[in-house]
C-alpha cells in the first residue's frame, strides 16, 4: 500500500469533513424550513391565529325529543353556521353535530360531545370535544375544542378552537344568537 500524497491527504480530509457536516445537517432537530428561535437552538413553531370573528347558526336540525329540543341524553343536533369578520362580512362557515351523552349526577347538567369542520380564508380545520357542560355553554362559558388543520395555512397544525355565546343568553339559544370564536393552531 502506497502512502498518500499531501494532495490526497487534503482531499481525504475534506471528504471526511463534508461527511461529518452532512451527518450533522441530516440529524438536526425540527423542520429545516422553520427558523430557529435564537434562544435555545430549538425550532420555532409557526402558528396561525384567528380572532375578532363571530359565528351564527343559520340551519339547525335535531334528532330526538322535539319539545324542548336537546334536553335529553341521546338527543343530537346537526348545524350549519356562518362565520363573520369584525365588519359583519361572511368569511367562512362551519358544519357540525352535537350529541347529549349524559347527565351529570352532581348538578343535573347535560354533557355533550361536539364534532365540526370549519372553513375560513386561512384554510380548513376539524375540531372536536367530549364531555362539554351544555348548561355551561348555554350560560356563556367558553367551549374548548381540540383542532387539527386540514388545508391551507392550517394544514398539519394542531391547537384549539374556542367558542362562547355572546349575551343576551337564552335557553335554548335563539337562532339570532351569535358566538365569539378564537382559533390558534401551531406546528
Amino acid at each position: 500500500m502506497r502512502p498518500l500524497s499531501t494532495r490526497s491527504r487534503l482531499n481525504a480530509g475534506a471528504a471526511v469533513a463534508l461527511c461529518v457536516t452532512a451527518a450533522v445537517v441530516m440529524t438536526a432537530p425540527g423542520d429545516a424550513s422553520a427558523a430557529p428561535d435564537g434562544k435555545d437552538g430549538k425550532t420555532k413553531k409557526e402558528c396561525v391565529s384567528v380572532r375578532g370573528v363571530t359565528e351564527q347558526t343559520v340551519k339547525y336540525n335535531t334528532v330526538g325529543t322535539d319539545d324542548p329540543p336537546m334536553q335529553n341524553v341521546g338527543d343530537t343536533a346537526v348545524y350549519y353556521d356562518l362565520i363573520y369578520d369584525e365588519s359583519g362580512k361572511t368569511i367562512g362557515d362551519a358544519v357540525g353535530f352535537v350529541t347529549i351523552t349524559g347527565r351529570r349526577a352532581s348538578d343535573g347538567h347535560l354533557i355533550s360531545d361536539y364534532h365540526e369542520a370549519v372553513h375560513l380564508p386561512q384554510g380548513t380545520l376539524r375540531d372536536s370535544a367530549k364531555g362539554i357542560d351544555r348548561n355551561g355553554m348555554i350560560d356563556g362559558e367558553w367551549l374548548h375544542l381540540k383542532a387539527r388543520g386540514t388545508s391551507g395555512d392550517f394544514a398539519g397544525k394542531r391547537g384549539y378552537r374556542r367558542w362562547h355565546l355572546i349575551p343576551p343568553l337564552s335557553n335554548p339559544p335563539k337562532p339570532s344568537q351569535k358566538a365569539a370564536v378564537v382559533i390558534r393552531l401551531c406546528g
